[in-house]
C-alpha cells in the first residue's frame, strides 16, 4: 500500500485492507502502532475510494476500541466533511466520544465546515445555553469539550450564519429510574478523615465579587447547612488505586457496578499510558459510572456535594481549605500547567480548546505535593489538580438516578438529570474556580483528564 495507484478500489480490497489493519488491533488494544504511518496511507487511500467503501471505513472507525485510531481516522475524513453525509456523522458520534480527545479531534474538524448539521451537537454539548456561546466576560465554567465547541459556535455565530438558538433548543424529556445500589462490604477507615455531625456555612454572600470572568449561577447564596456524621478520603483516589479496581473487575466481573451501567462496560481510565499522569497522582479520565464501581467496590459511596464542601471548608466556612485568602502556592491550576499567568476568559478557553496527547507538557501533579491545600477536618488536596465527581444531580442537587441503560452519550445528554455536580476545580482552571463553593458540572458518561473523585462512608 506504499505506492497508491490513482484508480479507484473494489470493496474486496478495502475489507482485506480492513481485516489486515485494524482486526489485529481491535483484539490487541495495547499493540504498538505507528499511528501516524497508518494514518498517512489512509489518506492516500481514502479520496481514490467510492461512497460504500468509505462507508466501510467509517463503521470501523466508529467502533474501533483504541481511542488513537478513532482520534487518527478523524484527521483522515476531514477532508471530506462536506462530501459524504457519513463522514458528518462520524464527526457527531465522535463529539460525543467517552474520550475527551476523540471528542476536541472531531469538534476541530468541525470548525471547517460551514454544514448546520453540526450546530445542533455543538449547542447540546453546551447544555443547550445560549448565553454560554454569546457571553463575553461571564461564562459558567467549561469542560475541555465544552470549551471547544463554545469556540465553534462563537465563530459561526460572529460571522452571522447563525441568529437564532431557540431552533436548536429542542424539548428536554425527563424521566425517572431506580434507586441506587451499593454492594456493601467492610469497609478500611484507616485513609478516611471523620467529619462530625453538625452545621457549616455553605455557598457565598449575595455581594461577593471574587468571581469575576464567570457568572454567578453556579454559587448558591449563603446559608447555614446541617449534615450527618460520615468519613471522607483524605487524598483523591490514585491512579494506581483506580489500575487495582480494574484488575479486580477483570479477575471478578462487574460486581460493584450501578445497575444502570451499560452492559460490558470497559472501565480503563482514557488516561492508561499518558506518560503525564503516574501512579500516585490522582485519577483522571473516569467517567460517573466508573467513579461509582470503585466507591462501590470499597464498601463507599461518592460524595454528595454539600458534604464534599464541608470538608473543604470546615464547620465555619472558609473560602478555601486553608482559609480565606487565596495563594496559589497551594494549588495546581491553569496558571502553572500553561506556566502562564492568563489575562482573560478568550485565552484560558483556547488553551482548554487545544488539549491533545502532546499539550500541555504536564497536568496533574502528585497527592504528595501541595501540602498546604488541606482542609481544616485535615482532607488533603480539594482544590485544583483534578475535579471531583459527586452523587449531586446538577440540575437540583439531589441524588442523581441514572437511568441511561445502553443509550448512546448523544441521546442521554437530552436529558438533563444526566448532569453531575463536579466540585474544587482541576489543572485546567483558573483561580476563579478553585472555590469549594463553586459548582462545576459534567456529563456522567465523559471521561475527561481533567476529572477524579474520592469517596465517603456514611456509618
Amino acid at each position: 500500500m506504499e505506492n497508491v495507484e490513482n484508480s479507484a478500489f473494489d470493496m474486496s480490497i478495502v475489507k482485506a485492507y480492513l481485516d489486515n489493519i485494524f482486526s489485529p488491533l481491535a483484539t490487541n488494544p495495547q499493540h504498538s502502532v505507528d499511528w501516524q504511518h497508518i494514518c498517512n496511507l489512509f489518506k492516500q487511500v481514502v479520496p481514490l475510494l467510492d461512497e460504500n467503501a468509505i462507508d466501510e471505513i467509517i463503521g470501523a472507525t466508529a467502533l474501533h476500541p483504541v481511542p488513537e485510531v478513532r482520534k487518527r481516522m478523524i484527521e483522515v475524513f476531514t477532508p471530506q466533511i462536506d462530501q459524504f453525509p457519513s463522514v458528518q456523522q462520524l464527526l457527531i458520534w465522535c463529539m460525543r466520544d467517552t474520550d475527551e480527545q476523540v471528542a476536541l479531534h472531531a469538534i476541530r474538524a468541525c470548525a471547517s465546515s460551514n454544514s448546520s448539521v453540526f450546530w445542533p451537537e455543538l449547542y447540546a454539548l453546551l447544555g443547550r445555553d445560549a448565553s454560554r456561546v454569546q457571553a463575553n466576560q461571564e461564562l459558567a465554567t467549561m469542560g475541555l469539550r465544552e470549551a471547544a465547541a463554545r469556540q465553534v459556535l462563537r465563530d459561526v455565530y460572529e460571522r452571522g450564519l447563525l441568529s437564532d438558538f431557540e431552533e436548536l433548543d429542542p424539548y428536554l424529556a425527563k424521566g425517572t429510574g431506580d434507586n441506587i445500589l451499593i454492594l456493601k462490604h467492610e469497609v478500611d477507615a484507616t485513609d478516611m478523615v471523620y467529619i462530625e455531625a453538625g452545621p457549616f456555612i455553605s455557598g457565598l454572600p449575595i455581594l461577593y465579587k471574587g468571581v469575576s470572568w464567570f457568572a454567578v449561577d453556579d454559587l448558591f447564596p449563603e446559608s447555614t447547612i446541617d449534615l450527618k456524621a460520615f468519613y471522607i478520603d483524605k487524598d483523591p483516589v490514585t491512579n494506581e488505586d483506580y489500575d487495582l479496581f480494574c484488575d479486580q473487575i477483570e479477575e471478578n466481573g462487574h460486581l460493584w457496578c450501578h445497575p444502570d451501567e451499560t452492559p460490558g462496560k470497559d472501565h480503563r481510565r482514557s488516561t492508561l499510558g499518558d506518560v503525564r499522569v503516574e501512579k500516585n497522582h490522582p485519577v483522571c479520565g473516569v467517567d460517573w459510572y466508573d467513579a461509582f464501581a470503585y466507591a462501590s467496590w470499597q464498601g463507599k459511596s461518592l460524595p454528595t456535594a454539600l458534604q464534599w464542601e464541608k470538608a473543604a471548608r470546615g464547620s465555619n466556612g472558609y473560602l478555601y481549605p486553608w482559609g480565606n485568602n487565596y495563594d496559589s502556592v497551594h494549588v495546581n491550576d491553569a496558571d502553572r500547567v500553561y506556566n502562564c499567568e492568563f489575562k482573560s476568559l478568550e485565552a484560558l478557553l483556547e488553551a482548554q480548546s487545544s488539549f491533545s496527547s502532546e499539550e500541555p507538557q504536564h497536568f496533574t501533579l502528585s497527592i504528595d505535593e501541595l501540602s498546604g491545600n488541606t482542609s481544616p477536618y485535615g482532607v488533603h488536596g480539594m482544590i485544583g489538580n483534578v475535579w471531583e465527581w459527586t452523587r449531586s444531580n446538577y440540575l437540583n442537587n439531589t441524588d442523581i438516578i441514572p437511568h441511561f441503560r445502553a443509550l448512546e452519550p448523544a441521546i442521554a445528554m437530552e436529558d438533563w438529570s444526566s448532569w453531575v455536580v463536579v466540585k474544587g476545580g482541576a489543572w485546567s482552571s483558573k483561580a476563579e474556580l478553585l472555590l469549594p463553593a463553586y459548582r462545576g458540572r459534567r456529563h456522567l458518561l465523559f471521561r475527561s483528564p481533567d476529572v477524579g473523585f474520592r469517596c465517603v462512608y456514611e456509618a
